[in-house]
């Protein structure tokens, strides 16, 4: 087990897995938990006991996991039990797309915060990947920054998250990446796999081919954008529940994604009005302006673009009831076989991690 602040590389079976993350971070997730469990009432008016007994009783997605993925569960038992946290609420915890939507089965008139990610893919002249994304999100979730390098049994995994958290996006030694981002216009579907189950899933997989497949064979819970790359290929998808539409690069070299759908057959697809929605496609047309334009041809070029407003949301003054930071950016280079992470500006850079 290798170890430094924000980061473990682990290996073994699932729930010892878990077990080794929850001891290790056991600080780091308690803080996370109490934190959230402050800000949840702070918005919601509700008590997240009463949340999380809601999730339990109803039993939320519980069997579509211990069908799709039942040795993430496992890993989240694990971490449970050696960071001493209820096991119910780490489980809510896991739902970090699902519960800004969830919570208004449960309470009509719940606020719901959303999260700000920006991606994108360049597919170079020598076939090789340059791709990545930020993440801005509420700021009580700063500090909570981890990385997770796990060893699967053959398959190795590079994985950003918040701690306690199966994972928000990464790498795998396979050479294949996955970028995600909410596009909450697209709906939600109780009897899909929650998105930090379906970013570790997808990670399995050796080929693109066998990525896709589980994209489009396993039901999404949240409506959201995964970004594909690897092998020469780099492919966008908006999913939710069974429907899944594939963008593909078509005639360019590039593609790029926000918070709002892009897809044909989903652009007319409408979601009440928040901070992140409505800078969404500000975002998304600075982006494609600078790709089309072949300005982010390096790893230098990405990092300064990543920290230009708009498409870098840093807002300390709430807007719309929100106040944002941003958490982490990464960016997967596979001509220098490089995996660059940048946790709130503390920038760890992890070679030869392919």
């Amino acid at each position: 087990m290798i170890t430094n602040n924000n980061s473990i590389k682990i290996g073994g079976k699932p729930f010892e897995r878990g077990q080794k993350i929850g001891t290790f971070f056991k600080s780091k997730i308690e803080s996370a938990l109490s934190i959230w469990e402050k800000h949840f009432f702070d918005i919601n008016n509700v008590r997240l006991i009463d949340y999380v007994e809601f999730i339990q009783k109803e039993k939320c997605f519980q069997s579509i996991i211990e069908k799709y993925a039942p040795d993430y569960l496992d890993e989240v038992k694990g971490i449970a039990e050696s960071a001493e946290i209820s096991y119910p609420l780490l489980y809510a915890w896991q739902l970090a797309d699902e519960n800004y939507w969830l919570i208004e089965s449960f309470k009509n008139n719940a606020s719901i915060e959303k999260e700000g990610c920006t991606t994108f893919g360049v597919l170079k002249e020598n076939q090789m990947i340059l791709m990545g994304q930020n993440l801005d999100i509420p700021c009580y979730k700063n500090g909570l920054q981890t990385i997770l390098k796990l060893d699967m049994g053959g398959m190795e995994q590079c994985i950003f998250t918040q701690a306690g958290l199966l994972g928000s996006f990464g790498c795998n030694n396979s050479g294949i990446a996955l970028c995600v981002n909410t596009v909450a216009q697209l709906g939600h579907d109780l009897n899909g796999l929650p998105v930090s189950y379906m970013v570790r899933k997808v990670l399995e997989s050796s080929t693109i081919d066998e990525a896709e497949d589980k994209l489009k064979s396993i039901p999404h819970a949240s409506g959201q954008n995964y970004l594909l790359g690897g092998h020469g290929k780099i492919n966008n998808y908006e999913c939710i529940s069974r429907q899944v539409k594939k963008i593909p690069l078509e005639e360019s070299n590039y593609i790029c994604h926000t918070n709002h759908p892009v897809a044909k057959e989903n652009v007319k697809l409408t979601v009440a009005d928040s901070f992140f929605s409505s800078t969404s496609k500000d975002r998304y047309c600075q982006l494609d302006e600078f790709l089309s334009q072949n300005k982010l041809k390096s790893v230098e070029e990405i990092m300064k673009t990543m920290f230009q407003k708009p498409v870098f949301i840093d807002q300390k003054e709430p807007v719309k009831g929100i106040a944002t930071f941003h958490m982490a950016y990464f960016i997967l280079d596979q001509d220098t076989q490089a995996f660059y992470f940048d946790l709130n500006g503390n920038a760890e850079n992890f070679l030869k991690i392919l």
